[in-house]
């Protein structure tokens, strides 16, 4: 194994496995572990989160706010110049995930949501996440979950489409759940 911290895994249509580890992003053959090479314009060390495809090519972010391209062994930065830099730079910013179509990705932040068609830089949605946000999931319908201690809301084609209190729901405080 290339470093003994891999963060995320994602197998490729072909079979073989990207590794994101606290050293980098490795793909492995089945027989040998090769390093993704960085660029002087794109430095990364640590990959959380990767996602995506084959056919797209796979999202990743480094844990502090920035986010890559990697197709057909290429990396590239991903910016979103529509998102706020308070945003992109704080340290409550959660890559969340990526749309079944690869078109969106999720950015959960502490206090808000912004779904933003990475290709595009286009901001599709930005919503209000409510304090103490813990858990962000994603069901078959690209819909989004958002769990605070509070409350449970779904948002979903851009707008927020259920919202209910943990407490009505009979679920008490709920506290680091998972979908």
């Amino acid at each position: 194994v290339p470093h003994r911290s891999i963060y995320s895994l994602k197998q490729l249509d072909g079979g073989e496995i990207l590794l994101g580890t606290a050293n980098g992003l490795y793909r492995f053959d089945g027989i040998e572990y090769n390093k993704i090479p960085r660029t002087k314009f794109v430095q990364f060390s640590q990959v959380f989160g990767l996602m995506g495809r084959d056919e797209i090519g796979y999202l990743f972010t480094n844990g502090r706010g920035d986010l890559f391209h990697y197709h057909q062994d290429s990396i590239r930065s991903i910016s979103f110049s529509q998102v706020p830099d308070s945003f992109l730079q704080s340290s409550f910013y959660r890559f969340a995930s990526l749309d079944d179509r690869g078109e969106e990705v999720f950015l959960v932040g502490r206090n808000e949501l912004y779904i933003v068609n990475w290709a595009k830089d286009e901001v599709i949605g930005h919503y209000p996440v409510y304090k103490d946000f813990h858990t962000a999931a994603f069901d078959q319908l690209n819909r989004v979950w958002i769990f605070n201690k509070d409350s449970l809301r779904i948002y979903s084609q851009g707008r927020e489409v259920y919202a209910e209190s943990t407490q009505s729901l009979g679920l008490g405080s709920v506290r680091g759940c998972r979908i």
